[in-house]
């Protein structure tokens, strides 16, 4: 439709890169926590799931089914 994903940080960047249909929103964010060292599982967990429903939204993301599990 026209839109354009601009942006991304580094922690952003990985959950896109990570969101490619095989890997539930848990696992993204557990190879997020693990990756940069946050120290907040409960922040990092809203994080992604809140950057996780922007981008389907969006429609950058689509519903996949099973357990939260996205893809491109």
């Amino acid at each position: 439709d026209g839109k354009e994903l601009m942006g991304l940080n580094e922690v952003g960047a990985c959950v896109w890169d990570l969101a490619d249909g095989t890997r539930s929103i848990g696992e993204i964010t557990r190879i997020v926590l693990a990756k940069f060292h946050t120290p907040s599982e409960e922040k990092v967990t809203a994080d992604v799931q809140s950057f996780v429903a922007e981008l389907i939204a969006l429609g950058a993301l689509v519903w996949h089914g099973g357990e939260q599990n996205q893809s491109r």
